[in-house]
């Protein structure tokens, strides 16, 4: 079949459908359409409404912060600081060590004393 043909037996469907449809639908005068929309009551107590959107302040933005170079924690100065304070500290803590073993000496030499008194019978006076 030519395409010629094909095409006119295609308008010719499509016109028999057409006819056919219209002797199907009955067009009357006495045809209304109505649109309901339900409405629901109000209810007995209407109590206040509180509003959807409460305005609020912004945030204040953060303080900008400046560090001066060469004061702050981890600074050479702080460093060096940190590094005397524990030179300080050790060494108060061998003076410390020095004054106990002074004394322990001197309880020991005053021990020893006593014992040699009490052997010569000179220490606890009879």
């Amino acid at each position: 079949m030519s395409k010629a043909i094909r095409s006119k037996l295609a308008v010719a469907a499509v016109a028999f459908g057409a006819l056919w449809a219209v002797q199907a639908a009955e067009a009357r005068t006495d045809f209304s359409i109505s649109v309901g929309v339900p409405v629901q009551p109000m209810p007995p107590t209407a109590w206040p409404v509180q509003p959807a959107y409460i305005p609020q302040a912004p945030n204040p933005a953060a303080p900008t912060i400046y560090v001066t170079p060469g004061y702050g924690f981890g600074s050479p100065w702080e460093q060096q600081r940190a590094w005397q304070d524990a030179q300080w500290r050790e060494q108060q803590w061998r003076e410390h060590a020095w004054r106990e073993q002074l004394w322990r000496e001197r309880e020991w030499r005053e021990h020893q004393r006593r014992e040699h008194e009490w052997r010569e019978g000179r220490g606890w006076r009879r």
